[in-house]
């Protein structure tokens, strides 16, 4: 009576991975992926590596031939394996370049036992690769939470402003992946933050400068047409202010004529909003006038303001990493 982890089954194909995962390695075992691929591994090296496979390795299958080399048919990817086995193996290292593939080789990381703190230093290029954060935030930002990895959330979810979160595709995606409500909850109040600070973040902005002597204040409508340039203006992750007239969307806002009934006299924003008038040919000629001094002092005072505007998730107290507090 010998031992074997399965009755070998039979290899339906030729398609063997690339060294040192080839046919012609001195593996003694063989796991085909899901989609076909053979990788010739070592079962000394798969029993090290995980207490599954140790397990499987022990079990007695019956009897089999001396010289036949076991296939394990694995119900993960090609692309998953090889990252494992590159884990696995002294010589290699795995390369994860997606989302997709870290998210399937931390499941395949619980399903086998291994330790994720062997993970950590192959995922840096997902967190740091701009060109990911940019086309696909919502799965950077989930990794991340389901990770417990508070500053790469935190730069994650500078990505996020402009993602719809209130669809279901987008709000059950980063339930099922993050594996924490939580994780939706810390959008939703940075947006609610977001919210509430645009009104001091425009009261920063000196926006009686670019008026003339004679209409320094603006009217209600105006306010929240600014309101709304300054919400699409702060989108961007990192949001730079180069020109205020255009970030603000000013030479449109403050030169537009206005229905009087919708001017306020005071009432909400206080003795700075004015009556309605027609737009006034000074305004106009104070917008397109520059003046370097001045505009440099602006410049600084909108950089400030957008730095001290909420930009990220509030990490939630108590929330921890999945690695061990020794990992770097």
């Amino acid at each position: 009576m010998s031992k074997q982890i399965a009755s070998p089954s039979p290899v339906v194909s030729d398609k063997f991975a690339a060294p040192p995962f080839s046919n012609d390695s001195t593996g003694d075992c063989i796991l085909r992926s899901s989609d076909g691929v053979h990788f010739k591994t070592h079962r000394l090296i798969l029993s090290l590596a995980s207490p599954v496979f140790n397990d499987m390795f022990g079990i007695p299958q019956g009897d089999r031939v001396e010289c036949e080399i076991p296939v394990i048919d694995l119900t993960e990817s090609s692309d998953t394996v090889l990252a494992m086995l590159q884990l696995f193996y002294p010589s290699t290292s795995p390369q994860i370049k997606s989302c997709k593939l870290a998210f399937d080789l931390i499941n395949a990381a619980d399903k086998y036992m291994l330790e994720l703190s062997s993970l950590r230093p192959f995922l840096s290029e997902v967190f740091l690769d701009v060109e990911t954060l940019k086309t696909n935030p919502l799965a950077v930002y989930a990794l991340a939470w389901k990770l417990g990895m508070k500053q790469e959330a935190e730069k994650a979810s500078r990505y996020l402003h402009s993602t719809e979160l209130e669809g279901n595709w987008n709000k059950n995606y980063l339930l099922s992946t993050a594996g924490d409500a939580n994780a939706l909850l810390a959008l939703w109040e940075l947006r609610h933050r977001r919210e509430l600070a645009l009104d001091s973040f425009l009261e920063s902005i000196p926006f009686s400068s670019y008026r003339c002597c004679r209409h320094p204040c603006l009217s209600f409508n105006e306010i929240s047409k600014l309101r709304a340039a300054a919400r699409q203006a702060l989108l961007p992750a990192y949001p730079e202010c180069a020109d205020i007239r255009q970030f603000f969307n000013l030479r449109e806002i403050l030169t537009t004529p206005i229905d009087k009934a919708r001017y306020l006299k005071g009432n909400t924003f206080g003795p700075n909003v004015r009556v309605a008038s027609e737009p006034c040919t000074e305004c106009r000629d104070v917008l397109n006038f520059p003046n370097p001094d001045l505009t440099n002092n602006r410049l600084q005072i909108v950089a400030k303001s957008i730095e001290n505007f909420p930009h990220t998730i509030v990490w939630p107290e108590g929330k921890s990493s999945i690695f061990k507090s020794s990992s770097p």
